[in-house]
């Protein structure tokens, strides 16, 4: 997904806000649209996302075109290893013969009344080493804020898009050479 490194709040105080934003047909299609902004995942988030929130964790498949291939909404997603937890079932369920083509995940963590953790960054990196070899692209943490925690890629500026206003950037600022 293409976004830019920088942090921007203003006129969405809280995720819900930001969330109502989308419409039902801003949502990408699955097989159809591709998901390559966050703001496509967002659509999706404001579209599947259970209200009142609740703790829950979505993990969108994307093909090779990064089209969406599958989405899977698992309930009870309230301590913070639950998210590692998802993401091994859905890497052996990517084993299986009769899984739907997939290159990569996104992921949607609702944690109502709550934001992004501490040890988020280190999560994010242990699910990259999971899927492999399988990508995850991103990873929205809908709180009462809405972070996206992304690895800090290499991605050209001319090709990032922004990221929307009300989303928080949390980024892995680990330099690529000392990465596994």
């Amino acid at each position: 997904m293409h976004h830019a490194p920088h942090e921007q709040f203003g006129q969405y105080p809280n995720a819900l806000t930001l969330l109502d934003r989308f419409e039902t047909n801003d949502a990408p299609r699955a097989h159809i649209d591709p998901v390559r902004t966050t703001d496509d995942l967002l659509a999706l988030a404001a579209l599947t996302v259970k209200r009142p929130l609740q703790p829950e964790t979505i993990v969108v498949g994307l093909d090779h075109r990064s089209c969406g291939s599958f989405l899977i909404a698992v309930t009870d997603t309230t301590r913070a290893d639950h998210v590692l937890e998802v993401v091994r079932l859905v890497r052996s369920a990517l084993d299986a013969d009769d899984a739907p083509e997939t290159s990569a995940i996104a992921l949607i963590s609702v944690r109502p009344g709550t934001d992004a953790r501490p040890n988020d960054l280190r999560h994010r990196r242990a699910m990259e080493r999971i899927m492999q070899p399988f990508a995850l692209t991103d990873w929205l943490v809908i709180g009462d804020r809405v972070t996206l925690i992304s690895a800090d890629d290499a991605r050209q500026a001319g090709v990032a898009a922004p990221i929307p206003e009300g989303v928080a950037t949390l980024l892995d600022s680990t330099p690529a050479r000392h990465r596994r």
